[in-house]
């Protein structure tokens, strides 16, 4: 009856700790979803309230948050609208790594 018995925990504790690396896994790219949406639209920001121009192309660089340094991309390129701009910004977690989050927003020229 005791082996059963431990079987059963054993069992059980198994399912247990599966749930909660899965909970933390679920909840660690929560959170870095978050923050790389943060990272995206505080590069859109600089761009609304910037004085300088931009011009369409492929631009690239790193900001810090939350005490990481996360790596962004971002693509200005013209649109039908002569004074409307399409700007794509790509954030990860390492250079060169897949996007963990994209942002697509439309600026207009100044």
């Amino acid at each position: 009856e005791i082996l059963i018995a431990m079987l059963v925990i054993s069992i059980a504790l198994t399912a247990l700790i599966k749930a909660t690396t899965q909970t933390v896994n679920v909840t660690q790219h929560l959170q870095n979803k978050t923050f790389s949406q943060w990272v995206a639209l505080n590069k859109f920001t600089e761009l609304q309230i910037s004085k300088q121009s931009i011009r369409a192309g492929n631009y690239e660089g790193s900001s810090e948050m939350a005490n990481q340094q996360w790596f962004w991309e971002m693509n200005v390129s013209k649109t039908v609208q002569k004074s409307l701009l399409r700007v794509e910004i790509n954030v990860s977690l390492k250079e060169n790594d897949p996007p963990i989050n994209k942002l697509i927003a439309f600026l207009g020229s100044q």
